[in-house]
């Protein structure tokens, strides 16, 4: 509620269960490589932290996870891995229920890539910076999110260098009903 300065700082843990097929076959009885599966068939524990720090209308969120990757009953798996985004963002608010923010964005990924029995095969590794341009919008509790980035610097390795990506969200947040309703 603070008009000019405000800072949250956010920490969390997670879980992620093992609901997916990952043991799809061809008509020929023969299984699918790992990364072609629709799930991994592992447990994979997360930590995260985010700090968002605002000054006005501009701010910068920055955020870092770590997952810790399991393997599956074929004893195959990923590497852990780590995942942080920066964000440089300004708010504008169109009218009193709709809010615009447009951001400038840097991700960077690491992952040491494909393990099997517990050893690192050298496949799949995923070592990237990407920057990019977004803009969410706000209209009262749902939000609309938008990115699109390109690869601003990757690993000199063996290893596919991404495109890019696109980014589409949808939220909605259930903090905003009582206010709705009061």
């Amino acid at each position: 509620d603070q008009k000019v300065f405000n800072q949250r700082l956010i920490a969390g843990a997670g879980l992620k269960l093992a609901t997916g097929k990952n043991d799809a076959v061809n008509k020929d009885g023969i299984r699918y490589s790992t990364l072609t599966q629709t799930g991994t068939g592992s447990t994979d524990g997360f930590v995260y932290l985010n700090y968002l720090v605002g000054y006005k209308k501009a701010g910068m969120n920055l955020s870092t996870t770590y997952k810790f990757n399991g393997q599956n009953k074929e004893q195959e798996g990923i590497a852990n891995s780590t995942t942080n985004f920066l964000n440089l963002f300004y708010n504008v608010e169109i009218n009193k229920s709709v809010k615009m923010v447009p951001s400038i964005q840097l991700a960077y990924e690491y992952c040491g890539g494909e393990k099997i029995r517990g050893v690192k095969t050298g496949e799949h590794v995923m070592n990237n910076l990407m920057t990019g341009v977004g803009a969410d919008l706000f209209v009262k509790n749902i939000g609309i999110n938008m990115a699109v980035q390109t690869t601003g610097w990757a690993a000199k390795d063996d290893h596919p260098v991404p495109a890019g990506r696109v980014v589409l969200g949808v939220s909605y947040n259930f903090n905003q009903l009582y206010y709705l309703f009061n």
